[in-house]
């Protein structure tokens, strides 16, 4: 994964190397839209229709597009920043929330490519990363007290396509856009860690596992709209 996400990097900085003084560039600011995805288990032992639901993925977008004025061609980076929600049962009953992160990477072609309107259509790859923690404290009887602190993370790589439009109304560098991706996520895993500290009488006794399920690919889906500045 790295190997590739380090190819996509230097395609990426080659273009804009080569491109010349044709070579517009626009840095975005905005929100992602909320979506979801959902993670089938495929575990031996566990049924085949268990899953890990993230039904509300949003946050900030930060954005980059590049393109050539002389010849449309176009690369573009894009970095979301979310909370999630999720259906683990964390340690109170409840389900708990986390964080989740897409940094995906990706070359096309602007079709249309003036200063008042691009649009762009490009293969993109990279990754998707969602963490959790879930925490508890409990005092008990003698002066003693159990903490018991999971964490749980998720990384896939993720390829698909995605499709941009820029508009500035006045032709001027301020200007609008939206992006729609539609990625899979490669089959990986959800991997749980436990840390449970016990203290009797002023003593600490810490005790830590791990675990971890197979889940299979997931299509996701990741829109979102702001501004952009051209320079």
């Amino acid at each position: 994964m790295k190997k590739i996400l380090g190819l996509l990097t230097a395609l990426l900085l080659s273009a804009v190397a080569f491109a010349g003084s044709g070579w517009n560039n626009y840095l975005g600011f905005g929100w992602r839209i909320p979506t979801g995805t959902s993670l089938t288990v495929t575990e031996d032992g566990l049924p085949d229709d268990t899953e890990i639901n993230m039904p509300l993925q949003t946050g900030i977008d930060f954005s980059y597009t590049g393109v050539n004025s002389k010849n449309g061609l176009s690369a573009r980076a894009m970095a979301d920043f979310n909370v999630t929600t999720s259906d683990i049962t964390g340690l109170d009953g409840e389900n708990i929330s986390g964080f989740n992160m897409d940094f995906l990477l990706g070359l096309g072609w602007a079709p249309i490519h003036s200063k008042s309107l691009v649009l762009g259509i490009y293969g993109i790859a990279g990754m998707d990363i969602v963490s959790f923690q879930d925490s508890s404290s409990t005092d008990t009887v003698a002066s003693s007290k159990i903490s018991t602190k999971n964490n749980w993370g998720y990384a896939a790589f993720i390829a698909g396509g995605n499709a941009t439009l820029i508009w500035a109304p006045l032709a001027n560098r301020f200007s609008i856009f939206a992006s729609v991706t539609m990625g899979y996520n490669f089959p990986s895993s959800v991997k749980k860690e436990n840390e449970t500290k016990t203290t009797i009488l002023g003593n600490t006794t810490t005790t830590t596992s791990s675990s971890s399920v197979d889940v299979s690919g997931a299509f996701k889906f990741i829109p979102s709209i702001g501004v952009s500045w051209r320079f």
